[in-house]
């Protein structure tokens, strides 16, 4: 289980990318490494589709976690109208570094403390 109560298997991954995800799933180290390989070409469009300017490794590193865990990097946070790429796309890469920390970091309205600490570490890894 995520710290949110989702159920999870392998590297974080839920029924949005194993549909037939159950209690009795099972998944060896080496299928979860498959999976988590082909997840990330399809994340790495998701964010090359999304960042139209060039990005150091550590940016690229850091918004890809983000792209992973939250599904995009999109125009909006828990409903509410965030500018994180608007302003990497603007190449205000500072700016865009201090939004990440409240980048998506609710889950069902309510903050949730794992998200806040993973978004922390993206944020510094951004920056390295």
């Amino acid at each position: 289980l995520s710290t949110g109560g989702t159920l999870t298997i392998g590297y974080g991954f839920t029924r949005a990318v194993i549909p037939s995800l159950s209690w009795n799933t099972e998944i060896t180290e080496n299928e979860s490494k498959v999976l988590l390989k082909e997840k990330l070409k399809s994340y790495e469009n998701i964010l090359k589709s999304n960042i139209t300017v060039p990005l150091r490794q550590p940016e690229f590193d850091a918004l890809l976690n983000i792209v992973y865990n939250a599904g995009n990097i999109g125009d909006t946070s828990a409903g509410l109208p965030t500018p994180l790429k608007e302003y990497i796309n603007k190449g205000q890469y500072r700016e865009a570094a201090e939004i990440i920390p409240e980048y998506r970091t609710t889950q069902n309205g309510v903050p949730n403390p794992s998200l806040v600490r993973r978004r922390i570490k993206e944020k510094e890894l951004y920056l390295s």
